[in-house]
């Protein structure tokens, strides 16, 4: 009874756990759906942005045609940029809209409610310890306390099957009074009729054909099996928190990279224009200019996103809050 009822509350630990973690990989998607809207209506603006540049430019375009300073292929070139620019417009709408009903239907809500996100990614730099990192995450990843719990089950198990396997003896007694009367005196006055019977049963396995050493080999390849699940489980989690560091430090860099791409981007295009606009250049160098700078933005916005996922996807992975997990936090 004791070990059932040990192993009912491991089992109970287990589902508490189990419950723990999926709360937090529930954080994660969550978090991923709103970065997910986010990031469309970033990409909306950056549209607007490009049809904005597109427009300007096929105006300016159709006014120096209309004057013979430039052949009629400039202005038709950049007639369809700005299609394109529409084209990318009304897609960046579309994606919109998907993204709020998907970010409805991870919320619970009535696919009616209004979604208002705000659209402001923040940059800001957390110092990830990986060493910290791993120690916190060792001690507080639930599927790793599961691997153990399991592991303390496996034992329990052998314990008992190995109890069930030796010799047992049932004891067994009865008392049968034959007495007569109405008192209870009268039962003991004719106790000499009544009959009491006691006994002892053995039952010692001879010969089972294997099966009380078969279920015992079972119990204890089952054991064997949770201590290397144990092991997979902690190598598994000490991978993962490194990668998710990695990770983290990857997307840091590649902000600080996009934001320098996406200012060369934008003075190479202002630059492009301006030339343009003083007859120093063609549409197509114009053209070139643009989509870098609009690719240029896509990037650093995308940069900026995936940062706010590599922190997210740390925190699952330590199960721990980010404050914890800097080195400001050792002070």
């Amino acid at each position: 009874t004791e070990i059932q009822l040990e192993r009912a509350q491991l089992a109970l630990s287990i589902g508490q756990s189990n419950l723990l973690r999926q709360r937090f990989q529930l954080e994660e998607q969550v978090t991923n759906t709103f970065f997910d809207l986010v990031q469309a209506i970033r990409e909306l603006q950056i549209q607007q942005q490009r049809l904005a540049q597109s427009t300007a430019a096929l105006d300016l375009s159709l006014r120096k045609f209309e004057v013979g300073l430039i052949p009629e292929v400039e202005p038709l070139r950049l007639k369809v940029e700005k299609l394109r620019a529409q084209a990318g417009l009304n897609d960046a709408q579309t994606q919109i809209d998907r993204r709020r009903d998907q970010l409805r239907e991870m919320l619970g809500m009535n696919m009616d409610d209004p979604v208002d996100v705000p659209t402001k990614v923040d940059h800001k730099v957390i110092s990830v310890d990986e060493s910290r990192a791993v120690k916190m995450g060792l001690q507080r990843r639930t599927d790793l306390k599961e691997a153990k719990w399991s592991k303390r089950s496996s034992e329990l198990h052998l314990q008992d099957v190995e109890q069930q396997l030796g010799p047992t003896a049932q004891l067994t007694s009865s008392v049968t009074l034959l007495g007569r009367g109405p008192k209870v005196g009268d039962v003991s006055s004719t106790f000499g009729r009544s009959f009491v019977t006691a006994g002892i049963r053995m039952e010692l396995p001879l010969l089972d054909g294997g099966d009380r050493r078969g279920r015992g080999r079972q119990a204890e390849i089952d054991l064997e099996k949770s201590v290397l699940s144990e092991e997979a489980t902690n190598r598994q989690v000490i991978r993962e928190i490194r990668e998710a560091v990695r990770n983290v430090n990857k997307a840091e860099i590649q902000i600080v990279l996009g934001r320098e791409e996406l200012e060369v981007a934008q003075r190479t295009y202002q630059a492009e224009s301006s030339r343009f606009e003083l007859g120093l250049t063609d549409s197509q160098a114009l053209l070139e200019a643009q989509t870098t700078f609009t690719q240029a933005s896509l990037s650093s916005l995308e940069n900026s996103i995936s940062y706010q996922r590599a922190l997210t996807s740390l925190r699952v992975a330590t199960m721990a809050k980010l404050s914890e997990l800097s080195n400001m936090s050792k002070n």
